[in-house]
């Protein structure tokens, strides 16, 4: 269930002092702006700086209720922020997870363009991005490991 500010009701907890202040009133105030981005970022960073388990439980509830554009980049921010030691696990840890295997699958392309290179193994620029835009790391790293070994690029993708 999402809150939905009705009119002529308390306008948007913005600043750092307030939100330290009366973190649960800046919760909902933010929650029930669904889309501002401001208003959530202001009262995330706030509830970062309080870092009691009340705060923890707020932020995590904030979150349910921004849209999830909103969410995303609040996340996103909290992160850049460095302020995950204030942040349980059990919240950043499905971001944390997610920017590791970004992380993961970025080192996993750039390592198999290394070993083709490497190996003078030429590949077509729609071999190239098709390299870069894979999603499955395990598949990467297969095409790695065939690299390795491999007489020719065909034989690394399977092609004939």
């Amino acid at each position: 269930m999402r809150l939905v500010r009705p009119r002529g009701a308390q306008p948007a907890v913005r600043d750092p002092e307030e939100v330290v202040r009366f973190p649960e009133l800046a919760t909902l105030s933010a929650a029930a702006r669904p889309d501002d981005l401001e208003s959530a970022l202001a009262v995330g960073t706030g509830l970062a700086r309080v870092g009691d388990e009340h705060s923890y439980f707020y932020y995590d509830f904030l979150r349910t209720q921004l849209h999830e554009k909103i969410r995303i980049e609040l996340e996103e921010h909290m992160l850049k922020l460095n302020l995950t030691d204030h942040i349980p696990d059990r919240f950043t840890q499905p971001i944390e997870d997610a920017a590791k295997a970004r992380g993961e699958l970025t080192g996993a392309i750039r390592c198999l363009l290394a070993v083709l290179e490497q190996r003078d193994l030429d590949i077509t620029q729609e071999r190239r991005a098709a390299i870069e835009s894979c999603k499955d790391r395990d598949q990467v790293l297969t095409w790695t490991v065939l690299a390795a070994t491999a007489i020719t690029a065909a034989e690394v993708f399977g092609e004939d």
